[in-house]
């Protein structure tokens, strides 16, 4: 049996916990690394392989889309292709008047994430669901 391992990115501790909870219940033998920003997430996806890789905060930047994760995510796409990345984020925090969810969401997958779950509906199932389906069942 293949040893399924994921990487989750988030600077509040609280979050990690919750999210490492939410896949425990999917496995709960998962292997699960954690990092406190993105810079981290990027050198441990570096050095490990990854089953699935969780980046939990859309950061702020100028263009309300949340810079520093979608630059993270086209930097782990350099040398790592395959591997799903999945942004979890309230997205109501991110947006603003100029920028709409699907923009928001549109912005990370051309980046090169696998998905985007907004955690303020429905986050937690559908969550639950992408690790169902990226770690197998």
């Amino acid at each position: 049996m293949i040893e399924k391992k994921i990487l989750i990115a988030n600077d509040d501790e609280l979050a990690m916990k919750s999210i490492a909870r939410l896949c425990r219940t999917y496995s709960p033998n998962l292997k699960i690394d954690y990092a406190q920003d993105i810079d981290q997430a990027v050198e441990l996806a570096k050095k490990n392989k990854y089953s699935m890789i969780v980046l939990d905060e859309f950061y702020s930047s100028e263009k309300g889309y949340g810079n520093e994760d979608i630059d993270g995510v086209e930097e782990i796409r350099q040398f790592d292709k395959e591997t799903p990345i999945v942004l979890y984020s309230c997205l109501d925090s991110y947006c603003t008047n100029k920028q709409s969810k699907d923009e928001a969401k549109k912005y990370a997958l051309d980046a090169g994430a696998s998905y985007v779950i907004d955690m303020s509906k429905k986050g937690a199932y559908t969550l639950k669901k992408k690790i169902e389906e990226y770690l197998g069942k």
